[in-house]
């Protein structure tokens, strides 16, 4: 291999793993704020979600159906 390939494979390889590692730190900072929080928006929701805790009516349709079913606007 000739010194570019080396060089554009170990930056494929660095971005491969910053990438796994932004997931797994996304996920870890999910699961550290759950317990704390107990609100009615969807995960990852912020535009329905207050600081306070306290539950507000979503104004965003969902998607999926089991959820719609439970009163929430379908699209």
């Amino acid at each position: 291999m000739t010194g570019i390939k080396v060089v554009a494979m170990l930056m494929a390889v660095w971005g491969f793993l910053s990438y796994v590692y932004q997931h797994y730190l996304d996920d870890r900072r999910v699961q550290d704020d759950a317990p704390e929080k107990e609100s009615s928006a969807p995960a990852g929701c912020r535009l329905c979600s207050r600081e306070d805790g306290k539950p507000v009516d979503c104004a965003m349709p969902i998607r999926d159906s089991a959820v719609a079913e439970q009163g929430a606007p379908r699209v």
